[in-house]
Formats: structure tokens, sequence, C-alpha cells
């Protein structure tokens, strides 16, 4: 009889982010008071992937033989484990007993349901609202918690297994990260699903702050945005939007003098032609 829960845990050099944040996720998982099962999956990290003695009770080790970034190895922990229910937490997220009870109580068969994501400072990440400009969907970042979010944070949610299976997992297009979990919301919405945020469950996001992304990172941001534009807009939407795309980022990249927006749709369409072709699960 497979588990209720299977708790996902993906990680990339995370050895030192393991070490702080898996024994308490264990130990809110342990107190559950449900069978469960946790799978950290090592994103080919360059170091070698952590020893499986290293993980706490009931984590065992899904070593990736190349890097799949952050949608693959979440795919490939789904795979790998056997729960009824798949939490997804990142390896730089904190996340208490107290929280996962209260994800636990508010799970519906016909939804994703997320914590609050802070910051260490408190700031908080999740509430995401869309909105529209020049065709081109954007997000809100709400600065209380909402009801209902646009699209579930990679770094913490929790789904039923039939639902995250119906939408298709995580899109593997969107490498190594960013816009990876706003297709995955995309992919829930379109079943009929919807994002729901418990308020008072709060889990801790250590990330490095924006300022502190490398120039590959940014890079990467621009090029999977417009991905996200060419797979998961529709209709005239999507065409207008990208009809209007080379004037966008040439006056972005005029406003920030970078040449990382240019850059990033260039990317983008290099590597996503022809725009139709079928999700990389």
């Amino acid at each position: 009889m497979p588990p209720e829960l299977s708790v996902v845990v993906p990680s990339r050099d995370g050895d030192a982010r393991l070490a702080v944040h898996l024994p308490r996720l264990a130990d809110a998982a342990a107190a559950l008071g449900v069978a469960w099962e946790g799978v950290v999956v090592d994103d080919a990290s360059a170091a070698g992937p952590p020893g499986a003695d290293t993980l706490p009770a009931g984590f065992a080790l899904l070593p990736l033989a190349g890097h799949e970034g952050a949608a693959g190895a979440r795919n490939a922990g789904a795979r790998r484990s056997r729960g009824v229910w798949l939490l997804f937490v990142d390896d730089d997220v904190e996340l208490d007993a107290a929280a996962l009870r209260a994800l636990w109580a508010a799970r519906r068969e016909d939804a994703c349901v997320v914590p609050e994501v802070r910051t260490a400072d408190g700031g908080l990440q999740n509430a995401l609202v869309r909105t529209q400009k020049l065709l081109e969907p954007r997000w809100v970042h709400e600065p209380e918690p909402v009801a209902e979010v646009d699209y579930p944070l990679g770094a913490c949610l929790l789904v039923p297994r039939a639902l995250f299976e119906r939408a298709g997992g995580f899109d593997r297009r969107f490498r190594p990260n960013y816009f990876e979990d706003t297709a995955f919301g995309e992919a829930l919405r379109r079943t009929g699903a919807r994002t729901l945020m418990v308020a008072g469950a709060v889990a801790r996001h250590f990330e490095p702050a924006a300022a502190e992304r490398s120039r590959r990172q940014k890079a990467a941001i621009s090029a999977n945005r417009w991905r996200y534009v060419f797979h998961y807009t529709r209709g005239g939407r999507r065409a207008g939007a990208i009809a209007l795309a080379p004037l966008r980022v040439a006056r972005e990249s005029v406003a920030t003098r970078s040449l990382l927006p240019l850059a990033g749709l260039a990317r983008a369409l290099a590597s996503e032609l022809p725009l139709r072709r079928p999700a990389a699960r």
C-alpha cells in the first residue's frame, strides 16, 4: 500500500542547506502521524551527491546522471516516490511541523495548496496575482496573503499525485529553473484546478536576494519569460505579445543599459522554434 505522503526535495550543490533544513522537515513529516516517505533528488551536484547515510530517517537519495534543472528534478522525484500526495520543498526552505500540519489539514483533491512563503526577513514571496501589460502576462506581489494565487511557487507546495499527473508535471523546457512553476500553475488551471494559499502556514525561504543573482541566472530568467509567452499564452494575446516583443525588449535593454532582455528573447526564439513543440516532462 503506498504511503499517504511523499516529500520531494530537489537539490544541487546543497549539502549545507540540506544539513540545516532537512532534519526539521523530516520531523515535521513524522509528526503528521501518517505513512510518509522522503526523496532527495540530487541534480548532478558538482561534488557528487550527498552520502545517503547523511540523510534523516525516512529520506532516500535519488542521484541524477545529468543536470535536469528544478523541473526535471521534481518530476524525477515524483516518479521515484509512491505517495498519494506530493509535497515539494526546495532545499533552502524551512518548513516546521505546525506549517505542514496546516497544509495537510487544508489539502483538497481538486487543488494545489501552498503556505505563505516568506523570506528570512518576513517578506511574502508567493501572493502572486496575474495582470497584463501590452498583452504579456505579468504578476503582482501582494503584501498580504490571498485566498488564491496564480501559480504555486516551486519552493513549497502540496498537490495530489493524481492532479500533478493530470497537469503533466513540471515543464522541463524551463531550465535550469525560473517560470517552470508559473507554467505548472497554468497547467493546473487548464485542468480546472486552483492554487490556494493557507494563511498562517509559513515556510521560510532562504534563497539569495534577487540583486545577488548571477548574470547567467538573469539570462535564464529573461529567456524563460518568453518561453512562457510562447507556450502558455493563447490566441490573440500570444500573437500580439510576440509581435510586440522586439520593441519591448529593445526598450528594456535601453532602460537597463543591458543586452540581457534582447539576448533572452533571441535565446528563447532560437531554442523554442517551432513554437508549439510539445512540453518536455
